[in-house]
């Protein structure tokens, strides 16, 4: 199976996105059997780590993540 491939460069395209996405093609072109299906134990806690965000809510230019 031959991978998509961009018809171009789109208005918004992200470059860092960009560049993580052809990391991750050439990753797994090069080592298919590291691949695995994700699994119950896997997704175990991932709640913990989910927030609720507003995205309408104003961010102060002088916040600093913790």
């Amino acid at each position: 199976m031959e991978p998509l491939q961009s018809s171009g460069s789109v208005e918004g395209d992200d470059e860092t996105l960009g560049a993580f996405l052809a990391f991750l093609d050439r990753q797994i072109t090069a080592c298919p059997d590291l691949l695995r299906p994700m699994t119950t134990a896997d997704l175990e806690g991932v709640d913990e780590l989910l927030v609720e965000v507003d995205l309408d809510e104003h961010i102060d230019p002088e916040f600093v993540l913790p």
